[in-house]
């Protein structure tokens, strides 16, 4: 199939905007409904962890994982032990500032080479 960019925390936070936390939700929080499976077993969840696992299946986040595991804990453990270290050198006791793991799609610009050729008739 043809090949897309996907920026997953940007086109999370517009899922989100758009249901709203109550309707996508992958933890499982509000209103819970119970779904029939198989024979005398249930299934109790939300709407919102519906609809969050709906995107997070259609968008193949599960095989982005898979194959980036390594790479993601790796990025993790960085971000960890640095500030970790950071804290240690300043010998405070105020709370960590919480901060991402990763650059803001949003904020990361790309650029990319593209042979054009454009013709006039």
């Amino acid at each position: 199939g043809k090949l897309r960019r996907f920026k997953v925390y940007q086109d999370y936070k517009l899922k989100l905007k758009a249901y709203s936390k109550k309707r996508f939700d992958p933890f499982c929080r509000w209103d819970r409904i119970t779904i029939p499976y198989k024979k005398d077993t249930y299934i109790e969840t939300t709407i919102g962890q519906l609809n969050f696992f709906r995107w997070y299946i259609e968008n193949k986040i599960m095989d982005y994982v898979t194959e980036n595991l390594d790479n993601i804990e790796r990025d993790m453990n960085k971000r960890n032990s640095t500030s970790k270290s950071r804290n240690k050198s300043k010998n405070k006791k105020t709370r960590k500032k919480r901060q991402e793991l990763s650059v803001c799609a949003i904020k990361s610009i790309k650029k990319e080479k593209v042979k054009i050729i454009v013709k006039f008739d």
